[in-house]
């Protein structure tokens, strides 16, 4: 819970800007300890592929073919980014992604042999996640945050950011 806060403050900020990460996945976080803090606090790294979303912006597109050219991990990447249609709720399906595999230890599809074009993501299945992270008390934010379509996703990086402060004051005495 304390690593998903810090990645959605950083999400908070980036959206706020105007930027979507597109490949948030654990190699994109590193845990950093800051002087005087009792935990170590996660930073997102590697903005490379990030996406600036503008008026001008091709996300916006309505044809539902996978484009030739996808820059982005395909463990975690979500429908709409293997479409070509990312949107500031990509990073939150793929923070949910991240989140479980923290609580699972493993994500919750074998990418080995798969290509982004037959991604099980683009399935209209709900993700298969493990027993712990769907019996724990971040169940409701990580099935919300990895909803396959968009609008039954969390609106916006803040309102998952108000879910998981809620789950974790939960577990915290």
């Amino acid at each position: 819970a304390r690593v998903g806060i810090g990645v959605l403050k950083s999400l908070v900020e980036a959206h706020g800007v105007g930027v979507i990460h597109q490949d948030l996945k654990p190699a994109n976080i590193i845990m950093v300890n800051e002087p005087g803090e009792p935990f170590a606090a996660p930073r997102v790294l590697d903005f490379g592929i990030a996406r600036v979303l503008g008026d001008n912006d091709p996300a916006g597109q309505t044809s539902d073919d996978v484009p030739d050219t996808i820059f982005c991990t395909p463990a975690y990447a979500p429908p709409e980014l293997l479409r070509g249609k990312p949107d500031y709720r990509t990073d939150l399906y793929s923070l949910g992604l991240v989140l479980a595999e923290m609580i699972d230890g493993a994500p919750p599809y074998d990418f080995e042999n798969i290509t982004a074009s037959r991604s099980p993501h683009l399935e209209r299945a709900p993700v298969p996640f493990g027993h712990l992270s769907m019996n724990g008390p971040l169940a409701p934010v990580i099935k919300k945050a990895c909803a396959k379509q968009v609008r039954h996703r969390y609106a916006s990086a803040a309102a998952m950011l108000e879910d998981l402060h809620l789950a974790y004051r939960s577990l915290t005495p």
